[in-house]
């Protein structure tokens, strides 16, 4: 319409020229989350950050041995913020457990994974997450992660069971499968906008050119608090 219509389309980028511009310009708050994994080792930390990371799933990863470092920016555009996400991923087995306490500092959130196959990761959970409350901030958060969801042939743990425990928690709850890419990317954005949109407003600001936009499914406000 606007190439038949030269006339038509001048006016319409002179009625919009002011929005067009300060859209391009408009500053961004820059938020970054420290957020801790942990759980039993074997329920597929790592196998998950992994698919939310790089998009890439390997059956046969081996076990975390100490730890591991990933990071991955999300933007919300209504919330004008991007947030920077810092996952330490933590190994499971008892005897890395001093070290693992030390990635407790300073953490915003703590993700606690349980393998919907395995009870004995469930009743590991509660344990996980005491620990965290002992040795992280007062102010630290959870998220109930149920891992392997396409398994659900093979379930011992019903949803109703981890919905229950983020309950007693004030925690976000979601159930995951790394395989399928199933509820991956939502338990992470889902942090990230929990955190923002409960955030005290003095954070720093970024411009928004400097920003690498990674595109995701976009979540309802949650507040503190599980969910289903």
């Amino acid at each position: 319409v606007y190439k038949r219509q030269p006339q038509k389309f001048q006016f319409w980028l002179n009625n919009n020229i002011f929005s067009i511009c300060t859209h391009m310009t408009e500053e961004y708050k820059a938020v970054s989350i420290k957020i801790v994994l942990i759980g039993d080792s074997g329920v597929g930390k790592t196998t998950l950050v992994n698919r939310y990371v790089m998009d890439t799933f390997d059956p046969f990863e081996p076990p975390t041995l100490s730890g591991g470092f990933r990071t991955k920016e999300v933007v919300f555009e209504e919330l004008k913020t991007k947030v920077s996400l810092q996952i330490w991923d933590t190994a499971g087995q008892e005897r890395f457990k001093a070290l693992v306490e030390n990635y407790y500092k300073n953490a915003q959130f703590a993700i606690v994974w349980y393998d919907i196959t395995q009870e004995e990761s469930f009743d590991a959970a509660r344990n996980w997450i005491e620990e965290v409350k002992e040795k992280a901030p007062e102010d630290v958060q959870f998220y109930i992660c149920a891992t392997k969801s396409d398994l659900n042939d093979q379930r011992s743990i019903q949803i109703v069971h981890g919905i229950k425990l983020a309950k007693e928690y004030n925690a976000l709850f979601g159930e995951t499968s790394a395989k399928k890419s199933a509820g991956v990317n939502e338990a992470f954005e889902e942090i990230a906008r929990n955190y923002v949109e409960n955030y005290d407003s003095h954070a720093p600001v970024a411009d928004r050119n400097d920003t690498v936009h990674l595109e995701g499914k976009k979540t309802k406000k949650k507040g503190k608090g599980w969910k289903c």
